[in-house]
Order: structure tokens, then C-alpha cells, then sequence
């Protein structure tokens, strides 16, 4: 097993890491030439605050070059474009193209090159109709969502769709402060509050056991989408669903082998996670879970509440697992992140639930 995960995986990665760089475009690239392409969005444009400019992963799918092969059309070059607000409105799995000025990228990064436009981006072809639908879905709920504050809106937000643009920087400050960054970054526990709520529906409904598989699997796709495919949600969204497709077929949901089979599979399918630090805390956060809240439970039970014991435990669990890699990402980390993390959590369920509640119904009935 362990050798077949390699061999997949290093495969999996050369074929990759080759289709991000291919011989076609070595000439444009090392020359800096500007080149008419066509390119597909992979992703929603990342602004980056101290420069106010933003940056997009793209992948090539045409390039009009006089060396240029007549199957250009079978590019499948991945790169990154940097750029102003002509950037800002490019749409994920939407088709453009534009005259781009094409740079090498170090060869220990995912993306083969670095981009920026030198002309005009005009949209070629409209994302599928999924992503348009979600793409409305997300931008009523936007659109219609109020709080008692600014902050308030921008923290249902991202705790509901991982959406942080009405984040004021000053409350971004603060939440890294105290170690709560992590409630506007969709994980695993906002997969398993989704999951369940439907899954609980349909169980009150009376559905039967495949229909509460179907039902499950679905909505863990249809969260995917909303959400985006980030690496901590494909993590939970995956071992969900092992965990899901397990109970169905009357067996033991095995959390731990859950775990491992959905780091393998996304591993061999996306071997660039390996390097990414979401991925990493999620991986970390959910394996202190499984192996030490129960442990941690029973020793503070005999000192506290058992709701105070359980609770403390899962926040200590997961600090413990996350905390040489959170020390890789700053400073040090504060002893208040404990307490604090313990009364933000008791909140996270009721307003991720409130909150895709209210996204499913915003295009339809916004006063709601």
C-alpha cells in the first residue's frame, strides 16, 4: 500500500509539475516575450493588501506562436498572473485571453511561470453553470447580509461561505492575536456541521440509509462549491465522505483510517498540499482530536464539568497537534488562545448553520 501511494504520488507529480512547464513555451519564457493566449481562471483573484494588486492562478490553453504547434489547444501550462483591477473581476473556470508577458517562475514553486497582461482581458466563454449558480448564490448572500456592525457582516461571513472581505484589517489583527483566524477559514468542522444537518434532516424525514448517503454526498459536493476548493475543505469533505460512504454500508466508521485514506488521495491527486500549511493544520488539528480528546476528557473530568472538560479538551487537542507548525508561522503563541478559542467555539455551529441556511434562500427570497 505504502509503496503503490508513492509511485502514484511521484507520478502524479511529474506529470503535473511537466504540464505546468511544457517545451512549447521555454523560448516565450526565457525571452520575457508577450504572447496572445487563451487561459482559464482556476481560482478567484487574491488581493494582496500592501500592494493593492492581485494575483490569480491561470492555466494556458492556447498560445499563438509562430514555433507554435497546430495542437496548442492541448496546453495545460498552470501559472500565476499578477496585475491591477484588471484582474479583479475574472470569474474561476471562466475563459479569457489577452496578450501576456510571460517570466520564469523558480522551479521549486507549483506555478511554471509568472504572467501579467499587456492588453486588454476579454472573457471568451462563461464558467460552467454550476459555478455560475453558486457564483449568484454567494454574491446575493453578500449582497443582502446585515449585522449589527460591519465587523459582525464580515465574520458570518467567513464563517459560513469562508468569505473575509468585509474583514476589517484591525479585527484580522485581533483574531491572530488571540489564535481564532482559523473560525474564517472553512474546515473540517464546518463540513461536519453542514453533514450533519442534513443529514439529520433527512433522518427526521425518514429517509432511509441510501438516501441519507446520497443526500450527505451531495451536499458535501454542493458545500465544496460554495466554500471553494480549499485544501482544509477537499481534507474534511473527503474524510466525510469516506466516513459517510462507511456507516452506510453498516460498518465501523474507523476515523483514523478515514483520515489517512483522504491524505493519500489528495496526496496523489494534488502532491503540491504536501508543502501547504492549511493542509497541514487541518491534517494536524484533526489527528490531535482523534488521539487525544478522549484522554485529555477523562483526566479533566475529574476536576471539572463535563461539558468544561469535553470543551477544553478538544481546544488543547488541537493546539497541541497545530503548534510546531503554528510556531512556523509566528512568533509564539499566547496563553489566552485556550480560553478564548473555548468560548468562540460554543458559537461556530448555530451561525455556520444560520448562515448556509440563509445563503440557500438569499437569491430567492432576499428579505429573509
Amino acid at each position: 500500500m505504502l509503496a503503490s501511494s508513492l509511485i502514484l504520488g511521484l507520478s502524479s507529480f511529474s506529470i503535473q509539475y511537466n504540464a505546468a512547464r511544457p517545451l512549447a513555451l521555454d523560448a516565450a519564457i526565457s525571452e520575457f516575450a508577450v504572447v496572445p493566449i487563451k487561459f482559464v481562471a482556476l481560482e478567484s483573484p487574491r488581493l494582496f493588501a500592501k500592494t493593492q494588486g492581485y494575483s490569480v492562478a491561470i492555466r494556458i490553453i492556447e498560445a499563438s506562436m509562430s514555433e507554435f504547434p497546430n495542437d496548442s489547444s492541448f496546453l495545460s501550462a498552470r501559472g500565476l498572473v499578477r496585475g491591477g483591477e484588471e484582474l479583479k473581476g475574472l470569474l474561476p473556470n471562466a475563459t479569457y485571453s489577452c496578450s501576456m508577458e510571460l517570466r520564469s517562475a523558480p522551479r521549486v514553486e507549483r506555478a511554471g511561470f509568472f504572467g501579467s497582461c499587456k492588453s486588454e482581458v476579454s472573457r471568451l466563454a462563461e464558467p460552467p453553470q454550476v459555478n455560475q449558480w453558486v457564483q449568484k448564490m454567494r454574491t446575493a448572500f453578500m449582497h443582502n447580509l446585515v449585522g449589527v456592525s460591519e465587523d459582525a457582516v464580515g465574520l458570518v461571513a467567513g464563517l459560513a461561505i469562508g468569505d473575509t472581505s468585509r474583514i476589517s484589517s484591525n479585527l484580522q489583527q485581533n483574531m491572530k492575536s488571540v489564535s481564532l483566524t482559523h473560525l474564517t477559514a472553512v474546515s473540517g468542522a464546518n463540513c461536519a456541521i453542514v453533514l450533519a444537518m442534513f443529514y439529520l434532516l433527512v433522518r427526521k424525514l425518514g429517509g432511509g440509509r441510501k438516501t441519507r448517503l446520497v443526500v450527505g454526498l451531495t451536499a458535501l459536493v454542493g458545500y465544496v462549491l460554495l466554500v471553494g476548493a480549499q485544501p482544509s475543505v477537499l481534507r474534511a469533505a473527503v474524510m466525510a465522505g469516506a466516513v459517510l460512504i462507511g456507516i452506510s454500508l453498516g460498518r465501523k466508521s474507523g476515523a483514523l483510517n478515514a483520515l489517512a485514506l483522504s491524505i493519500i488521495v489528495l496526496l496523489i491527486a494534488d502532491p503540491w498540499l504536501a508543502v501547504d500549511f492549511g493542509f497541514a493544520l487541518s491534517v494536524a488539528a484533526t489527528l490531535g482530536l482523534l488521539l487525544f480528546t478522549q484522554p485529555m476528557k477523562h483526566a479533566l473530568a475529574s476536576y471539572l464539568p463535563n461539558w468544561l472538560a469535553i470543551g477544553l479538551a478538544v481546544t488543547m487537542a488541537a493546539q497541541l497537534m497545530c503548534l510546531p507548525i503554528l510556531l512556523q508561522l509566528q512568533s509564539g503563541l499566547s496563553t489566552y488562545s485556550i480560553p478564548a478559542n473555548l468560548l468562540a467555539e460554543s458559537l461556530v455551529p448555530p451561525i455556520t448553520v444560520l448562515g448556509i441556511a440563509a445563503c440557500l434562500v438569499s437569491w430567492v427570497i432576499p428579505w429573509a
